[in-house]
């Protein structure tokens, strides 16, 4: 991801989540994601993980899996 996207990202989330109390987080082991995340993924939320196309839902649902292998 461009790192002015990145930032911007990262202003976006600081507004939304003022006077809100900070989730904490699961890394997922890929440092640009999880800057995009906002650490990683939100533990006590949803996150839905959506292939760009159908043959892309493999390797999705490994991201997926692994994630919550990682969780346990």
């Amino acid at each position: 991801m461009r790192p002015d996207l990145i930032a911007l990202r990262t202003q976006i989330r600081a507004i939304e989540t003022e006077g809100r109390p900070a989730l904490s987080c699961l890394p997922t082991g890929a440092d640009m994601l999880d800057v995009a995340l906002g650490g990683g993924l939100a533990l006590g939320g949803v996150t839905e993980v959506v292939p760009a196309a159908f043959m892309d839902e493999p390797a999705s649902l490994h991201f997926a899996f692994a994630c919550m292998a990682k969780a346990l």
